[in-house]
């Protein structure tokens, strides 16, 4: 755990995210579902119990290859970030991740402590590579991701469907070394 201080001054805690979490993430995911398009998900949140979710959580706690980090302001989780790689011999050097943030915290600082814990990680894990997908128009993403050093590597069309049209989706990655 990691006190941390936003733009306005106030403090979050940065921690791993546990199977006791369960229920505040499923609740979690339905406001954030519901606040963007960028999204996987809708208002409607993730299409699993919550004994299902405890066993995702726990899951992912006892796997080596994945962390998931929350900020959490005052027992409320305000955004989230999981990252995980393969154990495979040639390709466990690449990791993915995904990060969101529920908007009443938006342009506050949450995302980029976030982003910069994560990147930790993977350094701690010899990560040479941190990879990323991006709906097209998410432009205030693109633009937190631009500032850690980022780069477009690529674009896939029809990678997501949201108010009956296609979104294509940028493909980022920062090199690490």
């Amino acid at each position: 755990m990691k006190e941390k201080l936003l733009n306005n001054g106030e403090k979050i805690i940065i921690r791993e995210i546990v199977p006791d979490d369960a229920e505040k993430m499923l609740e979690y995911c339905k406001i954030i579902g519901g606040e963007t398009p960028y999204l996987t998900f809708g208002e409607e949140g993730l299409p699993i119990t919550l004994e299902q979710e405890k066993g995702i959580l726990k899951k992912m706690k006892e796997d080596k290859n994945s962390h998931f980090l929350c900020a959490d302001k005052d027992g409320e989780i305000t955004a989230a970030i999981n990252v995980s790689w393969p154990n495979k011999k040639r390709l466990k050097y690449s990791a993915e991740f995904g990060i969101s943030v529920k908007k009443k915290y938006w342009r506050m600082g949450i995302g980029k402590l976030l982003l910069h814990e994560i990147i930790e990680v993977c350094k701690e894990n010899g990560i040479r590579k941190l990879n990323l997908k991006v709906v097209e128009g998410n432009e205030r993403a693109m633009s937190l991701y631009k500032s850690f050093g980022f780069v477009v590597e690529g674009k896939i069309s029809r990678e997501h469907f949201f108010n009956g049209e296609f979104q294509a989706a940028y493909c980022m990655g920062l090199e690490i070394d």
